[in-house]
């Protein structure tokens, strides 16, 4: 097969067994590889319905599950998009990259309405404050930066890093800022006066996200000596230390009420724990490539996960099962969405990454016929909504 088209492993099941005539060849479907646009990092909205997601192709892609599809591409930036979040209002995207800047968006427009440059080096950390009001970057600079959103202006700047800041994570209440690097450190900062409030060491190598509960007072890390840590931030010390990747945990994040977590990792997988015990309750498998991003929604209900495979997916939390499978197209202008069981959606300009074949005789089949046996509009939405 041609080297620039690849037989995505999620589509390779006997089809035929799902049409209900129980007749017609057993179909594969088939995408170009070339037009995928990767997945460096999510970020999901606080009613679980939108995923903001941060791309190679220097884009960032928003999903809405209600409206089922693509809602909005931001284009702007002139290197890979790696940082992205979501107000919590939804009305505006965060995006940070390699470009050294941080870009503010509306989210119904697509407009820029602010751009943040004071960075040095690649922007590899974005979050909003809970607010709303302050815009926090982390830089391979060694910086965390606080902003004013809607000016733009440097309000604060934390240095005490020994090396590039790989993420950032403001407190609930607005009080500190916690940041994790390549220096196998995490710090809690004061967020008005930029004092170092506690650096948390522990990891034997470096520290690539950071997550705080709503309470303030438990943190979270995922290290590249692929453990995740639990700490409690009054005294500083590691509650908790979770096994069970085989790699490199490049994402983790907290539930709003520090019950669970999940983590992400160079290991294809995602897991789900159990605050309290440190038990592993489900392990997400599916990906093909490394996992960078994870999400958990607030009612704990669905995992998101990106991964260097191109797709972003979503998962029933308490099953592990893999729910949907979404791909962004050409940098944002098309999209497809579809499910194991070899359902899709997708935009109309989707068609033209796409072919279909009869798994028998290898002849190639119509994507007309495709469609019209597995076609189902409105498949994102459906899916979420059954699974509330």
């Amino acid at each position: 097969m041609c080297n620039n088209v690849a037989i995505l492993s999620l589509f390779v099941w006997v089809l035929s067994s799902f049409d209900l005539s129980g007749a017609g060849p057993k179909l594969m479907l088939i995408v170009d590889e070339n037009n995928k646009d990767g997945v460096n990092s999510l970020s999901l909205s606080a009613d679980g319905t939108r995923i903001l997601v941060g791309t190679p192709q220097g884009v960032a892609v928003l999903w809405d599950t209600v409206k089922s599809g693509k809602l909005q591409t931001f284009n702007g930036h002139e290197g890979a998009v790696v940082a992205v979040s979501l107000s919590a209002d939804g009305k505006r995207a965060l995006t940070g990259s390699y470009d050294e800047t941080a870009i503010l968006w509306d989210v119904e427009t697509g407009k820029k309405l602010t751009v943040f440059k004071g960075h040095k080096d690649w922007v590899i950390a974005a979050r909003f404050s809970s607010d709303g009001k302050q815009v926090f970057t982390g830089s391979m600079d060694k910086s965390v930066i606080k902003w004013d959103a809607a000016s733009g202006k440097k309000l604060q700047e934390f240095t005490g890093h020994a090396s590039g800041v790989l993420s950032v994570f403001p407190s609930a209440d607005g009080k500190y800022v916690f940041s994790g690097s390549y220096d196998k450190t995490a710090i809690l900062w004061d967020a008005d006066s930029g004092k170092k409030l506690r650096a948390l060491t522990g990891h034997t190598d470096i520290v690539e996200s950071v997550s705080l509960a709503t309470n303030g007072k438990l943190a979270m890390t995922g290290s590249d000596d692929m453990t995740a840590k639990l700490w409690d931030l009054e005294t500083g010390k590691a509650t908790q230390t979770l096994e069970g990747h085989s790699n490199w945990v490049m994402a983790v994040a907290l539930s709003w009420d520090g019950k669970q977590a999940v983590t992400a990792s160079q290991d294809k997988k995602a897991a789900l724990w159990d605050i309290a015990t440190g038990k592993k309750l489900a392990t997400f498998v599916g990906h093909r490539d490394a996992v960078l991003a994870v999400a958990l929604s607030a009612d704990r209900k669905h995992v998101w996960t990106g991964s260097g495979d191109s797709t972003l997916r979503a998962w029933d939390a308490s099953t592990g099962r893999e729910l949907c499978t979404l791909i962004s197209l050409d940098s944002g202008k098309d999209w497809l969405a579809l499910t194991r069981d070899g359902y899709l959606d997708g935009s109309a300009g989707s068609a033209k990454f796409l072919s279909s074949k009869d798994t028998e005789s290898e002849k190639p089949v119509p994507l007309e016929e495709y469609r019209k046996r597995f076609g189902k509009p409105g498949l994102l939405a459906t899916i979420m909504k059954s699974k509330d």
